[in-house]
């Protein structure tokens, strides 16, 4: 978002050289297909989507946290759709 205006997907290309959002994250991280661990970075389709379709939280063991407007909401690690360790 630039200002008040959405960017488009030709514009975050340019600006970060990813056709994805995946692309960009594994570049830094490797994505698992197991139970993520403490301090894993994860991804799921609630509490709130945003452009990208997935909600970032961390991974605390048994649970995750996210961030929102509201503070903190917690969720079953195991709801977690995506998971990437460093």
């Amino acid at each position: 978002m630039k200002g008040d205006n959405l960017v488009t997907n030709t514009q975050l290309k340019e600006e970060f050289g990813f056709d994805t959002l995946e692309e960009g994250i594994t570049t830094k991280l490797t994505k698992i297909d197991y139970i993520p661990p403490r301090g894993a970075l994860v991804a799921i389709s609630v509490p709130r989507r945003f452009l990208t379709g997935r909600s970032f939280g961390i991974s605390l063991g048994t649970k995750c946290v996210f961030l929102s407007a509201f503070g903190l909401v917690y969720s079953n690690v195991e709801a977690a759709r995506e998971a990437y360790i460093r």
